[in-house]
């Protein structure tokens, strides 16, 4: 039976929104790809360049790739030894098969910054934004299998939808200063993120002022990247109490629950009383099994990541997280405390199911 590629599956559903993918061709889709990826990285499948039929593929790949890069890029860019590295995973071939990625500077340049750790240039690949392989930056061309996919994948749309909640809480408070704790090319910027006083605190490589904001000067004269850990944040007083709103999206999932209690508390001290504070916890669907196992997502200084089953779990681990913040800065500053807002945000995909859980806190000052 002839594989269906992506660009068949999604034919006349760009325009339709989230969602609308039939359970039977997201099975084709993540399935298999998820599955063998896992038994390579089990050590049950070999190497592929160790097996004639998965050679042939990756070989066909590999050059598919390399004269994308002759034809639409630049030749001297093609890392050749890290495409053959990651390509050895039958997994990931599969999925890049099924993803038709060499027709696609998107799907290549996601990739290519994934695989290098350049989190917050993948990242906004994911809001179809990012550079091309001339370098050059641009929207996703909406023709191409990058911004189908983006219509329908599962942690796509969370990531779209988080951006969009971060963006609308900023509006609705009319936020002027609003700060990221890890927001890398501050995503948010391209959901209508009101004009603010931005700080960045973000070590990963990212693009300049001028790439971020080109046709608004006023934005790149109010933003402040600080290329510092979020962690450091509180050192600095200038900005105690002082921020309106403050972003951190997947970010939880590398800090463990001691570090997140000690980001929340940075978070509170730079917050104006009232101000709010937003993060999330992700989920496992198998929209992120396909991120972590056939695409290598990084995994971060910890080797681990802390994603949850369920929300139920997710929201038990978030109030675990602000209990014991709230018992810190109770010995500190009797009568003050983080509340959560009751509307505790879970974002279900279909069909790809609840892919994320967003906590909104507010400082609340005796």
């Amino acid at each position: 039976m002839m594989r269906e590629t992506i660009s068949s599956i999604v034919a006349g559903l760009a325009e339709r929104g989230y969602g609308h993918l039939p359970e039977d061709k997201v099975s084709a889709w993540v399935g298999e790809s998820i599955k063998l990826s896992k038994e390579y990285h089990a050590g049950n499948l070999p190497p592929a360049s160790e097996d004639p039929a998965w050679k042939k593929r990756k070989d066909l790949l590999l050059a598919q790739t390399k004269e994308a890069y002759e034809k639409r890029g630049n030749i001297e860019d093609y890392e050749e030894a890290l495409f053959s590295e990651h390509l050895e995973d039958p997994g990931t071939i599969e999925n890049w098969e099924l993803s038709e990625v060499p027709t696609s500077d998107e799907m290549i340049q996601f990739f290519v910054n994934t695989w290098h750790g350049n989190t917050a240039m993948s990242m906004d690949y994911l809001h179809d934004s990012g550079k091309d392989l001339r370098g050059n930056m641009r929207r996703a061309p909406k023709d191409e299998v990058w911004h189908k996919m983006t219509t329908f994948e599962g942690m796509a749309i969370n990531e779209h939808v988080a951006a969009k909640s971060l963006a609308a809480k900023a509006r609705e408070i009319a936020a002027t200063k609003i700060a990221f704790f890890g927001g890398g090319n501050i995503s948010e910027r391209l959901y209508n993120l009101p004009n603010a006083e931005i700080i960045n605190f973000d070590t990963g490589k990212m693009y300049t002022l001028q790439e971020l904001f080109p046709e608004n000067f006023w934005q790149r004269e109010h933003t402040t990247v600080i290329p510092e850990n979020l962690l450091m944040s509180a050192q600095h007083m200038e900005l105690h109490d002082k921020i309106d709103l403050i972003g951190m999206r997947g970010v939880s999932m590398y800090l463990g629950r001691a570090l997140m209690v000690k980001a929340l508390l940075n978070a509170f001290a730079l917050l104006r009383p009232g101000g709010y504070m937003m993060f999330n916890y992700l989920l496992d669907t198998a929209s992120m099994q396909r991120t972590l196992f056939p695409q290598h997502w990084p995994k971060g200084p910890r080797g681990v990541m802390d994603i949850f089953e369920d929300p139920i779990l997710a929201i038990t681990e978030g109030q675990k997280t602000l209990a014991a913040v709230n018992e810190e800065i109770h010995k500190n500053i009797p009568g003050s405390f983080f509340y959560a807002e009751p509307n505790i945000t879970v974002n279900v995909v279909e069909p790809w199911g609840a892919t994320n859980v967003m906590f909104t806190l507010r400082k609340w000052v005796d």
